[in-house]
C-alpha cells in the first residue's frame, strides 16, 4: 500500500485490496483538505480493475475520537470515476477532523486522512466616503456581506467601531491631524526609464520633463515652478550635485529637456568610475500660485538603462517536462518598463517577425547509451509574436534526465542583447508515464456561456483518465474521460454555465490523471482564470460631460437588473488626492475570493493553502501549467 498526502489535497493509491486473488485493482480518491461550515464536500473516487465489480462505498468525517459529523452511503462499481457529495452542517464546533472511507460487499479497502478547517464562508466590504476625517465631521459607510457565490448574505451582521487604540467608540473617530484639502495637484510626468545609449551616442535622446498643475476640477494653475533634479542617493550629501530649473507654466503645464552632458554632471566627482547607467534620477517640482502664493510640489523619479528590452520565461513554463512528450516554454520580449514592444521594434523591413535565438542543452542518465554532441546541444530559433511573446517548443527524448534552454534577443538600436536561462528536470514517475492538459480553446481564459476544449497527450496509450476542476479550495466538477479504444490523444469539453464560472472565480484548476497497469498514478494540471464572472451587470451614465455652478440639473443614469441593490459614491476628487483605499473595487472583491483557499492556523490566522505557489504576472500567457517533479506535487499546487 502506498500513501501519499499532500499539504492541499490527499492523494491516496493502494494496490491489491480484495481478496479475490486473480483481481487487484487499485483506487485514488482526491479530496479537499478542508472543510467549511454549510458547504458541500465534493471528493472524488477512481477505481481501476480488469473487471467490472459492484461495492458499496462508507464515507464520513468524524470529529476527532467523537462522533460523527456527517456520513455518506454510496452504491459504485470498479472501473468508474465518481464525484461524491458530503454535506457539511452549518455548525461546525471546535475540534480536529478526520475523513474516513470504507469500501466493502464486492472491494474491501479504507483509509483516512486528516482535514483542516476553513471558517469562511462570508466576504464582508465596508466602503466609507472618504479615508480621513477631522474631529465633528459625520463619517458615512456601507458595509455589504455576501456568500461565495457573490450573492447577498442574508443573516443579520453587528458592526462595532474601534479608534486606533482599539478602544470601542460610539460617535466620534479620533483623528489629531489637522487635514487640508488641496486644491491643486502637482504631476512631474518622466518617461517610464531613460536611455542611455552608450554603443550608439549618435541616437541618443534628451530626457524629457513636464510638470503639470491643474485643480481639482481640471483647470490649470497659473504660476513658476522651481525644478530640482539630482541623483537618488541613499545617503545625505551636502556637496551631492543638482540641477536647477525654473519653469513658467503656460496652461498649466511646462516643459524642458535634460541633454546626457547635463545629466552626467550629476555624478559625483568623488566616484570617477561611476556611470549614468542604473542611476535614477529624481526629479521635485515646487510650484507657487500667482493668486495666493500657496505652494505645493510633485516629485518622479526615472531609472537610466543602457538596455532598451527584457527577455523573460513567463510563469506559466513548467519547470518540469514529460519524457516522450512536447515540452512548451512561453518568453516574454517587453521593455524594461514592462510596456510591450512596438511592431517596428520586433519586425523586419521585409515585415516578417524578429526571433528569439535558443540553445537547448539535454543531459541523459549514464545508463543511456553515448550521444554525439549534436544530440545533445541544439540551436534553433522562435519566432516572435505582434504582442512580444514567443513559444518554444522543443521535442524531449524519452531517456532523458534534464534540459537547459538559453533564450537571447539582439536589440539593433542599441546593439546589446538581453538573455535568459530555463532549467527543467523530468517528472518522476515509476512506470515512465507522462500525461500533459493542454486548453485547445481560441480564448485563454474562462468565461460563462462558452465551451472549454481541452486535449490530453500521454506517453503510452490509454483507454480512460479522469478530471477535477478545482477552486477556492474545492472540488468543484469533475468527470471520467472514456474511449473504446487505447490512444496516445483525447480530447474533452467543458461547459461553462454563468452558475459554474462564479463556483470557479477567479481563477479555476484543472487536474488529469490516469492509472498505469501497475497501478501508478500519472497526473498533470493547469491554471485558467476566470474572468466577467459579475453576474450582474451595471453601467452609469451622466446627463451631460459638463457644468457650471448654476446650471440646470445633471442626472446620473444607473441601468442593472430589477430589484437591485445599488450603492453610490460621490466625493470631492482632491480628498483623492489624500488618500485612496476607501472604496469597493473589481481588484478588491478578486482579491477576496482567493482568500477562501486559505485555512486557520495554530492561532487561528489564516495560512495559504499548499506550498509557495508559483508568481503570476500581470498581461502573462494564459493558462498557467502548474506542474510538478511528481504527481504528488502537480496535486500538492493544483488545490
Amino acid at each position: 500500500m502506498v500513501i501519499k498526502m499532500s499539504f492541499a489535497a490527499i492523494f491516496m493509491l493502494l494496490c491489491g485490496f480484495t481478496s479475490v486473488a486473480s483481481y487487484t485493482p487499485s483506487y485514488t480518491i482526491v479530496a479537499p483538505k478542508m472543510i467549511k461550515p454549510g458547504i458541500k464536500y465534493l471528493f472524488s473516487l477512481m477505481t481501476k480493475g480488469g473487471k467490472d465489480v459492484e461495492f458499496v462505498l462508507e464515507a464520513s468525517i468524524r470529529a476527532g475520537s467523537g462522533p460523527i459529523l456527517v456520513n455518506g452511503t454510496f452504491n459504485l462499481k470498479t472501473n468508474v470515476a465518481k464525484v461524491l457529495t458530503l454535506q457539511i452542517p452549518n455548525v461546525l464546533p471546535d475540534s480536529s477532523y478526520t475523513f474516513f472511507v470504507s469500501a466493502s460487499q464486492g472491494v474491501n479497502f479504507s483509509n483516512s486522512s486528516q482535514l483542516a478547517v476553513n471558517r469562511k464562508v462570508h466576504s464582508i466590504f465596508i466602503q466609507t466616503d472618504k479615508v480621513l476625517y477631522k474631529p465633528g465631521q459625520k463619517i458615512l459607510f456601507r458595509v455589504i456581506a455576501i456568500n461565495p457565490d457573490l450573492k447577498p448574505y442574508n443573516g443579520k451582521m453587528n458592526v462595532t467601531i474601534f479608534d486606533t487604540a482599539s478602544n470601542k467608540i460610539l460617535k466620534l473617530v479620533d483623528q489629531q491631524n489637522e487635514n487640508v484639502l488641496p486644491k491643486f495637484e502637482i504631476k512631474v510626468e518622466l518617461p517610464s526609464y531613460f536611455l542611455y545609449n552608450v554603443n550608439k551616442p549618435y541616437l541618443q535622446k534628451n530626457l524629457q520633463v513636464s510638470v503639470i498643475a491643474k485643480y481639482t476640477y481640471g483647470q490649470p494653475v497659473k504660476g513658476t515652478a522651481r525644478v530640482e533634479i539630482k541623483l537618488k542617493q541613499w545617503w545625505y550629501s551636502e556637496q551631492q550635485p543638482k540641477i536647477t530649473k525654473f519653469v513658467q507654466l503656460i496652461d498649466g503645464k511646462g516643459d524642458f529637456s535634460l541633454t546626457v552632458s547635463e545629466l552626467k554632471t550629476l555624478l559625483l566627482v568623488t566616484q570617477p568610475w561611476s556611470t549614468l547607467d542604473w542611476q535614477v534620477i529624481s526629479v521635485e517640482a515646487n510650484v507657487t500660485e500667482t493668486e495666493t502664493g500657496i505652494l505645493l510640489s510633485g516629485k518622479n523619479d526615472v531609472t537610466c538603462r543602457t538596455q532598451r528590452f527584457q527577455l523573460e520565461f513567463l510563469a506559466n513554463t513548467p519547470d518540469n517536462y514529460k519524457p516522450g512528450l512536447m515540452f512548451y516554454g512561453y518568453l516574454s520580449l517587453k521593455f524594461i518598463d514592462g510596456s510591450l514592444p512596438s511592431l517596428s521594434d520586433i519586425q523586419n523591413s521585409d515585415g516578417s517577425f524578429k526571433s528569439i535565438s535558443i540553445k537547448s542543452t539535454t543531459s541523459y542518465n549514464s545508463l543511456s547509451p553515448r550521444f554525439t554532441n549534436q544530440e545533445k546541444e541544439k540551436k534553433f530559433t522562435s519566432p516572435l509574436l505582434e504582442n512580444g511573446y514567443a513559444i518554444l517548443i522543443f521535442n524531449t527524448s524519452e531517456k532523458s534526465d534534464s534540459l537547459n534552454f538559453e533564450a537571447s534577443f539582439n536589440d539593433e538600436e542599441t546593439n546589446t542583447s538581453v538573455m535568459v536561462y530555463k532549467y527543467v528536470t523530468k517528472f518522476q514517475t515509476r512506470d515512465k508515464g507522462g500525461i500533459q492538459i493542454t486548453l485547445k480553446s481560441t480564448e485563454n481564459i474562462i468565461k460563462p456561456s462558452t465551451i472549454l476544449q481541452f486535449q490530453v497527450k500521454t506517453v503510452n496509450p490509454i483507454k480512460d483518465f479522469q478530471f477535477q476542476i478545482l477552486a477556492k479550495g474545492l472540488i468543484v466538477a469533475g468527470n471520467q474521460v472514456k474511449s473504446v479504444d487505447s490512444h496516445t490523444e483525447h480530447t474533452f469539453a467543458v461547459s461553462v454555465t454563468a452558475e459554474l464560472a462564479v463556483k470557479m472565480a477567479p481563477e479555476a484548476r484543472f487536474v488529469v490523471s490516469y492509472v498505469t497497469p501497475d497501478g501508478e498514478l500519472i497526473a498533470d494540471s493547469l491554471a485558467i482564470p476566470v474572468v466577467d464572472y459579475f453576474a450582474n451587470k451595471i453601467s452609469l451614465s451622466f446627463s451631460k460631460n459638463q457644468t457650471e455652478p448654476g446650471d440646470e440639473n445633471v442626472y446620473l443614469n444607473v441601468k442593472t437588473k430589477t430589484n437591485s441593490f445599488v450603492g453610490l459614491l460621490a466625493v470631492d476628487q482632491s480628498v483623492l488626492l489624500l488618500r485612496s483605499g476607501n472604496d469597493i473595487t473589481q481588484d478588491v472583491v478578486k482579491s477576496e475570493l482567493s482568500t477562501y483557499s486559505e485555512v486557520s492556523g495554530d492561532r487561528g490566522f489564516p495560512v495559504p493553502m499548499g506550498i509557495a505557489r508559483r508568481k503570476r504576472c500581470i498581461g502573462c500567457w494564459l493558462p498557467i501549467w502548474l506542474g510538478g517533479s511528481d504527481t504528488s506535487a502537480v496535486i500538492d499546487v493544483s488545490c
